[in-house]
Order: structure tokens, then C-alpha cells, then sequence
């Protein structure tokens, strides 16, 4: 459409959920919460510039975040995936987080592995390029 290219995912039911409605030049627009837009890029890196890009917009939103609402969302969301990649960039960059959060995502995580960058190398070293962070991981895998 006027030369934009559009993709359509299509989700279930469920999972929509973390919508707030706002109004935008006159238009009532529905848009995700901060917290589910975090969840959405996490679980999507395909779709949101890469995990670099992810990482650089956790980083950068992580202090406006209402953790306790990302948590829930995440537990509703029952991906086993976003909480392994949210653990992984807490610690890898950093990131101030209230006592007991890992270990709560930990308890959330599935038993399969997970690429850290969803359709990105399965073998190799993956270098995420955040600013002020050299993050490297083996295989591109989290576990």
C-alpha cells in the first residue's frame, strides 16, 4: 500500500491482550502498552530490526518498564522463549533488576533451546551490537 510493504501475523485470541486505545490526528487507534511492545519484540526479533535493535530498545525503555505488568504479560503469554531472551539481556547488559526477577524468569523458561536471533545462524559466533556492549554468544542459542 502506497508503496509500504505490510505483514500480517496473525495471533490467537489469547494473546491479544496489553491494547490501549489513543488518538492520533483525529483517528482512534488501537497500540500495544510499553510492556506488551517488549514482549511483542522479544518474541519477534524477526520482525522488530534484529536482536540488536531489540536489545538497544529494552535497554533503553527498561527503566520506564512496569516490571510486575511485563512479568504478567509474560506468564499469560506462555512463550518459553521471551522470558529466556529478557533473562539473557538483564544480564548481559546489565540492566538494573528488582531481587528474585531472574529466578522468576527462569521458572517461566521452556526446555528447548532458543536462538537468540529467531532465523538467525544456528552455528558460529553471533556479535549483538548494542552501544557501550559487546555482547558475544557461542552458537547463537540460548539454553
Amino acid at each position: 500500500m502506497l508503496g509500504v510493504r505490510y505483514r500480517f501475523v496473525i495471533m490467537k485470541r489469547e494473546r491479544i491482550f496489553g491494547i490501549r486505545e489513543d488518538w492520533q490526528e483525529g483517528f482512534k487507534v488501537r497500540v500495544t502498552d510499553p510492556e506488551r511492545t517488549i514482549l511483542d519484540i522479544l518474541d519477534r526479533t524477526d520482525l522488530s530490526g534484529g536482536i540488536g535493535e531489540v536489545s538497544a530498545a529494552v535497554q533503553s525503555a527498561w527503566g520506564d518498564l512496569d516490571v510486575a505488568t511485563l512479568l504478567g504479560y509474560i506468564r499469560r503469554y506462555g512463550s518459553g522463549t521471551v522470558p529466556k531472551r529478557l533473562g539473557y539481556l538483564i544480564e548481559r547488559l546489565r540492566l538494573p533488576a528488582q531481587a528474585g526477577l531472574i529466578d522468576e524468569l527462569r521458572s517461566l523458561i521452556g526446555s528447548g533451546i532458543t536462538q537468540l536471533e529467531r532465523g538467525g545462524p544456528k552455528t558460529g559466533v553471533m556479535t549483538v551490537n548494542v552501544p557501550g556492549s559487546g555482547v558475544r554468544v557461542r552458537n547463537g542459542r540460548l539454553t
